[in-house]
């Protein structure tokens, strides 16, 4: 490859991860709260990354994990992103 299209190619990565990172929700930042709500559930549902497998902990033990929680989490995860759809086309 010429160092004209290499530069072009990066130039192209680059963009395209930097409009990534700038379309998240910046406006509004979470509240502690939120924050926290958010651990708890991790935590309960087992999305939490092994420090010695790099693997989600439900992944690693899903003895310790059921299948119920992990319906009931996307359930939830469901209506909340409903809510706060709902709240963004000021519906609420």
């Amino acid at each position: 490859m010429t160092r004209t299209t290499t530069h072009a190619l990066v130039a192209a990565l680059i963009s395209v991860f930097a409009t990534q990172a700038m379309a998240s929700d910046a406006t509004q930042p979470k509240t502690r709260e939120q924050v926290q709500a958010e651990l708890s559930e991790a935590i309960r549902t087992g999305n939490i990354l092994d420090n010695v497998t790099s693997q989600m902990l439900k992944d690693v033990y899903p003895e310790r994990y059921s299948q119920q929680a992990t319906a009931q989490a996307k359930a939830a995860d469901d209506k909340a992103a409903v809510a706060q759809a709902q709240a963004k086309a000021g519906r609420r």
